[in-house]
């Protein structure tokens, strides 16, 4: 059961979202402000600049962007703009909730997740947005200690990635969701949380009630980690989750980590062999050794600052925090496929499936997946 609040949350400036995966899990550790309609607009922006985050704030009128201007810029339906420019701003906030690279063409066959049950560990969630609600098994506030009225911006984005209804790679899928205190830099509330989920494991009795895989939106150990302190008790709650036969995604580069940020083709979201690895404003990176790329950029997300304020942010430029709910989907439509798959054998699937672009890009591949276990079935 979620606390009841202990203090107020503070009001902050909103910090710009980062595009490398530790600049993303350090955005992360800052607490987010409530975001009501009548939340004050901290700018008003007078000159386009790409990539640029403008959530809050305000165009000029006299300012007219083109589809493609909008596009590379990170904002939510609380962004104002002349009408030209909203219009354009609400076809991309529906366009880019497709998850991309064939996954909706498997949900047509009925491969959405069904049935697979997989857990969050994130920022504080409201819990009440069209995209996810109702599909929460249990929410769990270790640290946060926030009404459970607020919410964060993390939170939701998360959550819809995962198992959104519109945006989600497995919205078939079942959640349970973990509450923790990425500001406090402290790795002790995520290893909290993670043997939390091994022991609710070890007492379910059905296969099927079990969490088979951890989408965990952070660095709570490796190199560049925001968190200060207890950064071995992440690495052991890992190696333990791995033994239960728990697959955990995180954002560390020398540890655990397997999957890296890439993106789509903006206009060929579905062609594997236009994707490229990295951030759209920045030259394209190798695929590391035995890691997979997953779209992080050219996304929309729920928001939910206020529990039943609901509203969309779209980011241009999106950090690692989006390729890993991503990805965690991914893993859920093959559990769904072959229930029998151990963790690390669906790890391994999901590595060997991966499509390689010309440029050497290392894709994570939905349907591929798929279709390998399918015919080892």
């Amino acid at each position: 059961m979620k606390k009841k609040i202990s203090a107020l949350m503070l009001l902050t400036v909103l910090c710009t979202i980062l595009v490398s995966c530790i600049s993303q899990s350090r955005n992360s550790n800052v607490k987010q402000p409530k975001a009501k309609q009548s939340f004050v607009r901290f700018e008003n922006i007078s000159v386009f600049t790409p990539y640029e985050d403008i959530r809050f704030k305000s165009f000029n009128d006299d300012i007219n962007l083109s589809y493609e201007d909008i596009r590379t810029l990170t904002f939510n339906r609380l962004t104002v703009w002349n009408v030209e420019n909203t219009k354009k701003a609400e076809e991309i906030l529906t366009t880019y909730t497709n998850p991309g690279l064939g996954v909706c063409d498997l949900h047509k066959k009925g491969i959405t997740g069904q049935g697979v049950v997989t857990a969050i560990i994130d920022q504080n969630l409201a819990g009440e947005h069209p995209e996810f609600k109702g599909k929460l098994k249990g929410y769990y506030d270790l640290g946060c200690d926030m009404s459970p009225d607020e919410g964060s911006m993390h939170g939701p984005a998360v959550a819809s990635l995962l198992v959104g209804n519109n945006i989600g790679t497995a919205p078939g899928s079942s959640v349970y969701y973990f509450a923790v205190p990425s500001w406090k830099r402290d790795s002790k509330y995520y290893a909290d949380a993670l043997t939390m989920i091994i022991e609710m494991n070890s007492k379910m009795e059905k296969d099927s009630d079990k969490i088979r895989v951890v989408s965990v939106s952070a660095a709570p150990s490796g190199d560049g980690s925001p968190c200060e302190k207890n950064n071995e008790l992440w690495d052991e709650a890992v190696k333990k989750a791995m033994d239960a036969n728990i697959l955990v995604l995180d954002c560390t580069s020398n540890k655990f980590g397997f999957v890296s940020p890439g993106y789509y083709d903006p206009d060929a979201p579905e062609d594997l062999e236009l994707f490229k690895s990295g951030w759209p404003n920045r030259e394209v990176r190798e695929t590391p050794e035995n890691y997979v790329c997953a779209p992080c950029s050219y996304r929309t997300k729920a928001e939910e600052y206020v529990k039943n304020e609901f509203s969309y942010q779209y980011s241009g430029v999106g950090g690692l925090s989006w390729g890993i709910p991503y990805a965690a989907g991914v893993f859920a439509l093959g559990w769904q496929v072959n229930p029998d798959l151990t963790a690390q054998e669906m790890k391994e699937l999901l590595l060997k499936s991966a499509y390689t672009t010309s440029a050497k890009v290392r894709v994570i591949n939905p349907a591929g997946l798929i279709n390998m276990i399918e015919s080892a079935n």
